[in-house]
């Protein structure tokens, strides 16, 4: 056998008997992939492998020599000189052999391995233009979690790091494969993912909700609201099986600012949110000068095409979707109650019918809530 052979089936039993011993350590974030904490754990399953083989290599030597050596080998006689220096348990051999076969095993049997492919899958997608994000925002943590399988963040009181549901990665993925690669609009949109630095109440501080702007070429906001009407019910349509909430796009209050131009902008977060994804206060979008300076004349006085409520969003045409009187956030109380709250007869049936067939396939819609509008908010139900 030589060093950098793969792993005899022994060898990688020995070896993940090591790793098994770090594993409650590695899910609780204090060990993590492309760490120096994972290079320790990877050296620890490593060590006593390398130095079986490196005995066995050296108990060898003699022979090996002995051929190098032969007048009837044809190899150039200086290179048996290399037999002579054995690897060393502290020599660049021992850091390639961790490097070349210890630590993929390491990744595929981490804890966190199916968190981590998940993302590198979304990173790909992203690649392909089929997923859209933020690279400034939801690019890093996207990274994060294909390099650890964690998210982390944090608030005015702490650091915390989240092990990433795979229900939601796996949604991520599903919906993705579901659009054509499209420039610049990727098929896929998506506004906010994980927020660590919110309320623990929120799906998005437990990894389990998404808010979407597009879907299947649909962009979902209010300035155009069949639009977005047929970008919500694509999307139920594409779900995978599974229990959702739905956080739909409601008329814009007269009192709300958009800070989305009128022609519409993805790539630049909407006031809605700040710059690193946290809900910003209705102060904090109307008067944040420095989050939102293209808003802003040189007086520092909003631009009057981004103001006035529903105008701004040049807002018009039937609601599609629920009663505008409810209270952003509350849902009437299950799915057949919250369809008896839409404020179109015609489009009530539309989104019905989509979430019949939605449940034919093991997709079940539980429930319905207003959210902002402009975007669609998925919550996945475990």
């Amino acid at each position: 056998m030589r060093i950098l052979d793969p792993l005899a089936p022994d060898e990688e039993r020995q070896a993940l008997a090591v790793l098994s011993q770090f594993d409650g350590t590695l899910v609780e974030g204090t060990l993590a992939p492309d760490t120096w904490q994972d290079a320790a754990v990877i050296r620890r399953m490593g060590h006593d492998i390398f130095e079986n083989r490196l005995a066995e290599l050296t108990e060898s030597l003699p022979d090996r020599i002995a051929h190098a050596d032969h007048p009837d080998n044809p190899r150039d006689r200086t290179s048996s000189a290399a037999f002579h220096r054995p690897p060393s348990m502290g020599g660049p051999e021992f850091d390639t052999f961790l490097a070349q076969v210890i630590r993929p095993v390491f990744l595929r049997n981490h804890p966190l391995a199916e968190q981590m492919q998940l993302a590198r899958q979304i990173i790909t997608l992203h690649d392909q233009s089929r997923v859209g994000y933020r690279d400034d925002i939801l690019g890093p943590q996207f990274a994060e979690i294909a390099a650890t399988g964690l998210a982390s963040g944090r608030n005015r009181q702490a650091s915390r790091r989240l092990v990433v549901p795979t229900e939601s990665l796996r949604l991520i993925v599903h919906l993705g494969n579901q659009t054509a690669p499209s420039s610049p609009h990727p098929g896929l949109w998506i506004v906010s993912y994980i927020r660590l630095n919110g309320t623990s109440r929120s799906d998005h501080f437990r990894g389990l909700g998404l808010d979407l702007l597009r879907f299947g070429g649909h962009r979902i906001h209010m300035q155009n609201p069949e639009t977005a009407f047929q970008g919500v019910v694509a999307l139920i349509r594409a779900l995978p099986a599974g229990r959702y909430q739905l956080g739909l796009p409601r008329v814009p209050e007269s009192r709300e600012i958009p800070h989305t131009p009128p022609l519409g902008d993805e790539y630049d977060h909407t006031a809605t949110y700040l710059r690193d994804g946290t809900p910003a206060a209705p102060a904090e979008r109307t008067q944040d000068r420095r989050q939102f300076p293209q808003f802003y004349d040189e007086n520092g006085q909003l631009r009057p095409e981004y103001a006035g409520g529903r105008a701004g969003y040049r807002w018009q045409g039937a609601n599609p979707f629920l009663d505008r009187r409810l209270r952003e956030g509350h849902s009437p109380g299950g799915i057949r109650q919250d369809l008896n709250v839409f404020e179109n007869p015609a489009y009530r049936r539309r989104f019905e019918a989509a979430v019949v067939e939605a449940g034919t396939t093991g997709a079940v819609i539980e429930d319905l809530f207003p959210d902002k509008p402009n975007h669609l908010h998925i919550s996945i139900r475990q």
